[in-house]
């Protein structure tokens, strides 16, 4: 973890101590607080990405997971790719169940109101502590746009926060996907992705880390983040020394490729499987960046998810274990649809691999499933859902 054993909330017991933080007592030096009225109060009211950066470690907030390593940049660059990982492939001895961290700043900013924050354009600079400069003077906001969509969060530096402030809930984070501060479904750990920080600090590291905290897993879908300053004592200034996403990665390099004499083919089948990509977990496949409270593996999504993933990555042990994880006779959320899909990612795996051996060990689900099928049909059955949609925002 960053900070080593003298951080902050570092342990198995610091999110349930953090829990039983006051509201909104003073930290002490390196503690934590989220006052969550101030988050209630607004709610009512790249691709700059450098691979020089990942072998440092900044910020005294910890990593969930150690920083991108093993690596090699070893692919030939493809314009056509929004992926800032496309030239990467991993060594064989990775330990491809772990996830990894990479830091990204961001690619543009925009102060409002402008007076408010001087040197802005700083904060573009790098994500590393001190990158920045950024003098908070009053008031407003700064969006931050990363260039790319990531699975990823934020968080900021500063030396120099008032506590004051910060206890008060003068300072929020938000993300989004697009360009307005997202907020989801009910049921979400966090519908509005807009709230006060954490506040993280390390023995002998002179500044704290404030990282937006949304869900447990920490990463959401990340293009844009904002810093929102909602009071400020008159006459004083504080800095902001590094502003940037932390990115999540599953250690999966790309094996296939695709070029067509237009460009925007070659843009629509490298975006596919960036978005595939984004979605890699350590153990299997997501459907969705954002915590809406069904972040997991839908069979009906998984179909043409794992049917890119063959060209592009060639894991076919990968997909298998994903079929097999949903497998279940509600595997599917009651979506009957998405249950033939299933059956239909099944026969996609053997025309893959040809693999009968590992099609015959699942023959049973797919009866059943087939079997359901036909029981129902003529019958008018709730579908639950039927349809698609595309969430890249391409």
């Amino acid at each position: 973890p960053r900070g080593g054993p003298g951080a902050s909330r570092a342990g198995a017991s610091a999110r349930a101590a953090a829990s039983r933080a006051p509201r909104n007592a003073v930290p002490a030096c390196g503690g934590t607080m989220r006052p969550r009225a101030a988050a209630a109060a607004l709610a009512a009211c790249a691709l700059c990405f450098h691979l020089v950066d990942v072998a440092r470690a900044g910020g005294a907030a910890p990593d969930p997971y150690p920083m991108l390593n093993g690596y090699s940049e070893t692919r030939p660059a493809v314009a056509a790719s929004p992926d800032p990982l496309q030239r990467v492939t991993w060594a064989s001895g990775v330990n491809m169940t772990q996830m990894q961290v990479y830091y990204a700043a961001g690619v543009s900013v925009e102060a409002s109101p402008p007076s408010s924050f001087g040197n802005a354009t700083s904060i573009l600079a790098g994500p590393q502590p001190g990158d920045a400069a950024v003098a908070v003077t009053g008031t407003g906001s700064l969006r931050i746009d990363f260039g790319v969509e990531r699975a990823a969060w934020i968080e900021f530096d500063s030396p120099d926060l008032p506590p004051e402030l910060f206890a008060g809930g003068g300072v929020m984070l938000s993300i989004s996907e697009y360009s307005q501060p997202a907020v989801v479904n009910a049921g979400a750990q966090q519908p509005n992705k807009t709230l006060v920080p954490m506040q993280y600090g390390a023995s002998g590291v002179p500044y704290f880390t404030y990282r937006l905290e949304t869900n447990d897993e920490l990463y959401e879908g990340v293009r844009f983040g904002w810093l929102h300053v909602l009071s400020h004592a008159p006459g004083t200034t504080w800095h902001v020394t590094a502003l940037r996403a932390v990115a999540q990665t599953k250690p999966q390099g790309y094996d296939g490729a695709f070029s067509a004499s237009l460009e925007w083919m070659e843009r629509v089948w490298w975006t596919a499987v960036y978005t595939v990509r984004l979605n890699l977990l350590s153990t299997y496949f997501g459907s969705i960046l954002m915590e809406r409270s069904d972040r997991h593996s839908w069979t009906g999504d998984l179909h043409t998810t794992q049917a890119a993933a063959y060209v592009a990555f060639g894991d076919d042990d990968f997909i298998y274990d994903n079929i097999n994880r949903t497998a279940c006779a509600d595997c599917s959320n009651g979506i009957e649809s998405y249950a033939l899909y299933w059956v239909l990612s099944l026969s996609d795996f053997f025309w893959q691999t040809g693999r009968a051996d590992a099609v015959a060990a699942q023959s049973d689900a797919a009866f059943d499933k087939l079997t359901h099928a036909l029981d129902v049909y003529g019958t008018n059955p709730s579908l639950g859902f039927y349809g698609g949609d595309e969430r890249t925002g391409s």
